[in-house]
């Protein structure tokens, strides 16, 4: 209708997160960020941002100071949160009254010019969107035993992967394990919402009625490093101990193999200066106690499983390359390859 001229608009994003307080305690932190910024190294290593202003893609919002851009809304200790219940959702509400005014009335600068600024989405790990998006499908439905006495509605807030087949309320199994290439809750995107009433931070702001559960965006970062990477890692480290790698043939033990590969881990940190946030390899970081069990990570640190992916391509380049003719050890370090640069 004209009220708003997108090219003086400004998208940004919300982000929640749990912190700690200096007395440990555990802290609640919503805040937001611009779309757009200056960029990555990369990109200002490459020059592009220098590029004419109808040719410029414009940059990521990596580079600069936090206190530049990253805005802090508001913050709340869990304990607070626990004795006042309808704190959180208040704050949302709060947040969301100023989300529409900034996009539909703007501000007006010292020089004149109106600006307005647009909610884009919201990000943050499952329990964090789980919380403001107050999603009756999250992961945490996911189901523990074989059968259950009530079927799951499904554990994605974007599809209905992980529902369960029952009849009488007309629902049909999904099975959130199917990564085929035409898996079956595929079809179900944005087919049914995951929560019962519009969720506080929707309300006045533009969204894609058809998809209106992308607003709460998926965040890769935690997604790979605290997901899909402590997987993947530790499976590929026990192929390693598992293998009939010539450098590790002549260790019978698997305690031995992984006090060989811990050793070459730390020398790989010390060298190229890298915080070493897992100290062992073995077993009990892997969660592996016998091999019937499925390996995965047991660090909680996102940046652990960045350094572990440079170190196991540098192993791989290092110890597999050219060493054995094994499939599955071949295919670890082609997927590695470009990955490893220090």
């Amino acid at each position: 209708d004209g009220l708003v001229d997108l090219t003086c608009t400004i998208p940004y994003f919300s982000h929640s997160d749990e912190g700690r307080s200096y007395k440990k305690e555990a802290l609640w932190i919503f805040s937001v960020h611009g779309c757009v910024g200056r960029g990555t190294r990369g990109y200002l290593n490459k020059q592009k941002h220098v590029a004419p202003l109808k040719r410029n893609q414009f940059g990521l919002n990596f580079v600069g100071h936090s206190l530049s851009n990253q805005f802090l809304f508001c913050t709340m200790l869990r304990e607070t949160s626990g004795e006042n219940p309808g704190a959180l959702q208040k704050l949302l509400q709060i947040f969301a009254t100023d989300a529409e005014k900034l996009c539909t009335e703007g501000i007006v600068t010292s020089e004149g010019h109106r600006l307005w600024f647009l909610h884009l989405g919201t990000k943050g790990d499952l329990p964090a969107l789980s919380k403001v998006g107050g999603f009756t499908r999250a992961f945490s439905n996911i189901v523990r035993a074989p059968r259950s006495r009530k079927a799951c509605g499904g554990i994605c807030h974007r599809c209905l992967a992980g529902q369960e087949s029952d009849p009488s309320r007309g629902m049909h199994d999904h099975p959130f394990e199917d990564l085929s290439r035409a898996p079956s809750w595929v079809a179900t995107m944005d087919s049914i919402d995951p929560w019962n009433s519009l969720p506080d931070l929707l309300k006045g702001v533009p969204r894609n009625p058809a998809r209106p559960s992308e607003f709460f965006c998926f965040d890769i970062w935690h997604t790979f490093h605290l997901g899909i990477a402590k997987h993947w890692l530790g499976s590929c480290l026990v192929l390693l101990v598992e293998s009939g790698l010539p450098v590790l043939s002549e260790m019978r033990s698997v305690e031995a193999r992984f006090g060989f590969i811990t050793e070459k881990y730390r020398e790989f940190c010390r060298s190229n200066k890298i915080s070493m946030w897992v100290k062992h390899i073995d077993r009990d970081t892997l969660v592996w106690p016998q091999s019937s069990a499925c390996p995965v990570g047991k660090w909680n640190k996102g940046s652990a499983s960045t350094t572990l992916m440079l170190f196991l391509g540098y192993f791989g380049e290092r110890y597999i390359k050219n060493q054995i003719d094994d499939e599955k050890l071949s295919l670890i370090v082609t997927k590695l390859t470009s990955f490893f640069v220090i």
